[in-house]
């Protein structure tokens, strides 16, 4: 709420032509952009696909102390920091071996953590993430196989 004060961005930023949509997109993200490898791989020129990860992209909010997924739980989406800090955690030791803050991203598929999440996850202020789906990435891998 204090980020955003319950005004849906995205929601407004979709009802824009959709050349304004992709590059109002690259600009408020463009360091979010510049640290995700297949972000920062894409053809930026490509309004189609930056239209597509804005509609595949869901974003949450997280208080401080919230957990953003368990150790163990399945691997079906990956995370990527808009605004706040998150620390993958240990939960057996309680060790914290990262801290991500905006523009990293966390998270793996089932593709690569059949078994679930190695490591659990947990907003440690306020964070606002932006969550891609394993069934987003594949849409997405679909239309645009050189991302990968």
């Amino acid at each position: 709420w204090e980020a955003t004060r319950g005004y849906d961005d995205l929601g407004a930023l979709l009802r824009l032509p959709v050349s304004v949509q992709t590059a109002a997109f690259r600009f408020v993200h463009a360091d979010i952009i510049s640290n995700v490898d297949f972000l920062r791989q894409q053809d930026h020129g490509d309004e189609e696909f930056w239209r597509q990860l804005m509609r595949e992209a869901r974003e949450e909010v997280y208080v401080a102390g919230t957990w953003v997924y368990r150790e163990g739980r399945p691997a079906d989406r990956i995370y990527v920091v808009k605004q706040g800090r998150v620390e993958l955690v240990q939960e057996s030791s309680s060790y914290v071996f990262e801290a991500i803050t905006r523009g990293g991203w966390f998270g793996e598929t089932s593709q690569v953590a059949p078994q679930g999440r190695k490591s659990s996850a947990r907003a440690v202020e306020h964070a606002v993430i932006l969550e891609l789906t394993e069934r987003s990435l594949a849409r997405i891998s679909d239309a645009y196989p050189d991302v990968w």
